[in-house]
């Protein structure tokens, strides 16, 4: 047995009683600071995600949100408009879509279509700026390297270039000179310092090569034992793979002295450094 009860005309479109974000009747609808009705549990997880109004992308703020009493005394009555009650199945059926009567109401929110016209819109914006800020930052790439092969250009710049291998081989023994390490304290190791000359300014990467725990340590100028933090430019420990030193750095035309040590105290054995350049440096 089927019995249907029909009650008063709904006076508003039915689009205007549903949330733009669940796409359901609504149950507790608010008003946020953009104009928009949205359904309270639905519109407060988008503030907590995103921050800002799904149409307009202005801030809101969940306890700016008001409560819209008229569309939810509207929305219960269109739930209640048309209802199907089966009594053998226990069954309550709700109408999809009635006939209506459309008024005209203030602020009305969106409708479907037009929430999806505003995501659509939106997305190719973002895909647009995007594509936008990738042309300036290629552009600007491409700009670099005319200048460089450009004949005009005079000015020289330090390249990455090292084609240049210089060696130099020593070892450490027990009657090598002792120093505090300036990342360790009071704990001898045996180490070499090795004066060097820089003849043009670039990048230059010193790597060692031994089968002893290296660690390197690289200075301007004279290296003093007793003030082993004095004028250290770079050190390194095992970015060179295989428990060995690799640095890479600018440097300007100049002495330098390298520091060539142990990652334990009291190591002694052979070794070799390798610097890779545009040019030939000389070790003293």
């Amino acid at each position: 047995m089927t019995q249907t009860v029909n009650v008063a005309d709904i006076t508003i479109d039915t689009d205007d009683l549903i949330c733009p974000i669940t796409l359901d009747l609504f149950h507790d609808p608010v008003r946020a600071q953009d104009g928009h009705v949205y359904e309270r549990q639905a519109i407060t997880q988008w503030i907590q995600e995103h921050g800002t109004s799904p149409f307009t992308r202005q801030p809101l703020e969940v306890d700016q949100l008001q409560p819209d009493e008229q569309l939810k005394s509207l929305a219960k009555q269109r739930r209640n408009s048309t209802v199907s009650y089966n009594v053998q199945k226990n069954l309550v059926t709700l109408p999809l879509r009635p006939l209506i009567k459309r008024i005209h109401m203030p602020n009305r929110i969106i409708t479907m279509n037009r929430l999806k016209t505003c995501l659509f819109h939106s997305i190719y914006c973002k895909i647009g700026l995007v594509l936008l800020i990738l042309g300036v930052i290629f552009g600007f790439i491409f700009g670099i390297m005319q200048t460089d092969r450009s004949p005009n250009n005079t000015t020289s710049s330090p390249t990455s270039s090292f084609d240049i291998i210089t060696r130099y081989s020593s070892k450490l023994t027990i009657n090598s000179s002792l120093f505090n390490r300036p990342d360790r304290v009071l704990k001898q190791y045996y180490y070499k310092a090795i004066p060097l000359m820089i003849p043009s300014t670039n990048y230059y990467r010193f790597r060692s090569i031994s089968n002893i725990d290296m660690y390197g340590y690289l200075y301007t100028s004279n290296f003093n034992a007793s003030n082993s933090q004095n004028s250290l430019l770079i050190s390194n420990d095992d970015s060179g793979g295989f428990q060995q030193f690799l640095m890479s750095i600018l440097l300007a035309v100049g002495n330098y002295t390298l520091v060539a040590t142990t990652y334990s105290p009291n190591v002694t054995g052979n070794f070799s450094i390798l610097v890779q350049g545009p040019t030939n440096i000389t070790f003293y």
